[in-house]
């Protein structure tokens, strides 16, 4: 081809060299990668890649997603740990609390098992000293009754005999009296005369509540 001055012009070169040369890898500026696992970094995506560095940026990648899922395991075992723990507090404040109630109801339950047996010991106490005094009076009773029935009573042979002697004394003291009132009248030269003897008085018996006069 010629232009207008009749010069001959140079060939056009063609578009896809010139995207080649444009492309090429020492007019690309350097990119550094850096691990999208970093905390705050924003990782760089160079604008036209090659397959090693597609192949970086995939292990990186792959690598990141592994870190993230190892993290999301651990962070869910750390939680599962601390919910077990917390599971096993829960229970042991439980137990404990369990194990306190149980002690203070077998507390509550010896102390009134120790106070019905102190009232029930008092109340044989009291039952046998009840019994005892009962029974102390029925062998007092009865031993009255035994001395009584073994003392010697008055035989009524006896009653006539003192009776009967006591009626002899009192002849005997009346003939005494009628021998002295006659020797009296002897020897004061009267005729003696039939004495009367007075009867031996009897005492009144004394009043209710007083002393015979």
């Amino acid at each position: 081809m010629t232009d207008q001055t009749g010069t001959p012009s140079s060939p056009e070169p063609p578009k896809l060299r010139r995207r080649l040369v444009t492309a090429a890898p020492a007019a690309a500026p350097k990119v550094k990668f850096v691990s999208p696992a970093a905390e705050g970094v924003e990782v760089v995506k160079p604008r036209f890649l090659t397959p090693e560095l597609q192949a970086k940026l995939a292990q990186e990648q792959e690598e990141a997603a592994r870190r993230a899922a190892e993290q999301a395991e651990a962070d869910r075992i750390a939680a599962e740990k601390a919910a077990a723990e917390q599971e096993a507090a829960r229970i042991a404040a439980e137990k404990e609390a369990a194990r306190i109630a149980a002690e203070q109801e077998a507390a509550r339950i010896k102390a009134e098992q120790e106070a019905a047996e102190a009232a029930r010991i008092a109340a044989e106490k009291e039952a046998a000293r009840v019994a005892a005094e009962e029974e102390r009076a029925r062998l007092a009773a009865e031993l009255e009754k035994k001395e009584a029935a073994s003392a010697p009573q008055p035989e009524p042979s006896v009653d006539a005999q003192i009776q009967d002697a006591l009626a002899k004394v009192a002849e005997a003291q009346k003939a005494l009296a009628e021998a002295q009132a006659a020797a009296l009248a002897q020897a004061a030269g009267v005729a003696p005369a039939a004495v009367q003897t007075p009867e031996p008085s009897v005492p009144e018996p004394a009043p209710a509540g007083g002393l015979p006069n």
